[in-house]
């Protein structure tokens, strides 16, 4: 009984372990797409202004001029395009470390479960020896008393039995 709670419990804190990541990593996931949402929006608008100052120079300045701006726009926005793509990246290989940690974190757990279980139950199979070897020389004691009943030495076996018995709450004692 004892062991299946242990058990129990940790498993309850495993799963809370692993629920809090996942909502870590959901928040990250979520914070990664409204980021690459918002720099595409960015890119969106600055393409759209871009167009609409290079239709206004085109009405108004020659066509040499208007190639040289042309040129000055692809610059910017090649610029702009490079600087969302390294974003973009920068934010796959934050999640992917958080990624790793949590796994990492998760099979720390698992491995720091498994000792804690293995502890538990040694201390508990050596628990369950010692009350089968109390309870052998209980009942050795018991049959020593019912074979020397109503001489002196009764007392002295009573003593011996709850002197033993005291030892262990596993045991009940009998009188």
């Amino acid at each position: 009984m004892c062991v299946k709670a242990v058990l129990d419990e940790e498993e309850e804190r495993r799963k809370k372990l692993s629920a809090e990541f996942l909502a870590k990593e959901e928040a990250k996931k979520i914070e990664f797409e409204a980021k690459l949402r918002d720099c595409e929006t960015i890119k969106d608008k600055e393409i759209q202004k871009l167009k609409s100052e290079l239709d206004s120079v085109r009405g108004t300045v020659c066509e040499n001029c208007v190639s040289g701006e042309i040129e000055n726009l692809r610059k910017q926005l090649k610029e702009y395009d490079e600087k969302r793509q390294n974003e973009i990246v920068k934010h796959r290989s934050e999640l992917t470390s958080l990624m790793k940690e949590h796994d990492e974190i998760v099979t720390s757990a698992r491995q720091q479960h498994i000792i804690e279980l293995e502890a538990l139950t040694s201390k508990f199979e050596q628990a369950r020896e010692e009350a089968n070897i109390l309870r052998v020389r209980n009942e050795s004691l018991e049959k020593q008393l019912e074979d020397l009943a109503g001489t002196k030495d009764l007392e002295r076996i009573q003593s011996e039995v709850f002197h033993i018995a005291s030892y262990s709450p596993y045991l009940p004692v009998y009188f």
